[in-house]
């Protein structure tokens, strides 16, 4: 499945998805500019599961493979979805272009402590 999600931006958007122990990866055409983490949030989890992504408390976002794979297999989830990393080029050519990534899609580290950016020092 990791091998199956390395893409390109010329070929379909790729989505794994790990549901009743079962793996499948998922295709769509892609369309435009759109980066694979908006197919996710607007096609399946909007569109098909009904779920508002930022409303939402059954939605839980873990950043390492490996640990929502576990908690689907142990049962303590029933799905979980797995992207492709999405370069940091890509990520600044679809910021310049004014696209909004969806919720929580980005991951950083080290983050940088908000004091730091926000607070003013007399």
């Amino acid at each position: 499945l990791v091998e199956a999600l390395k893409t390109s931006r010329n070929q379909p958007v790729r989505i794994g998805c790990l549901v009743d122990k079962q793996y499948f990866l998922l295709k769509w055409k892609r369309k435009g500019a759109l980066p694979d983490v908006s197919v996710l949030h607007d096609c399946i989890i909007q569109d098909l599961l009904g779920e508002d992504v930022a409303g939402s408390k059954r939605i839980e976002f873990v950043r390492p493979a490996k640990e929502a794979e576990k908690r689907v297999l142990s049962g303590a989830s029933q799905v979980a979805f797995f992207l492709p990393t999405m370069p940091i080029q890509e990520m600044m050519n679809i910021s310049d272009k004014g696209i909004k990534l969806p919720q929580k899609s980005t991951y950083f580290y080290p983050k940088l402590l908000s004091g730091l950016v926000f607070y003013k020092f007399a």
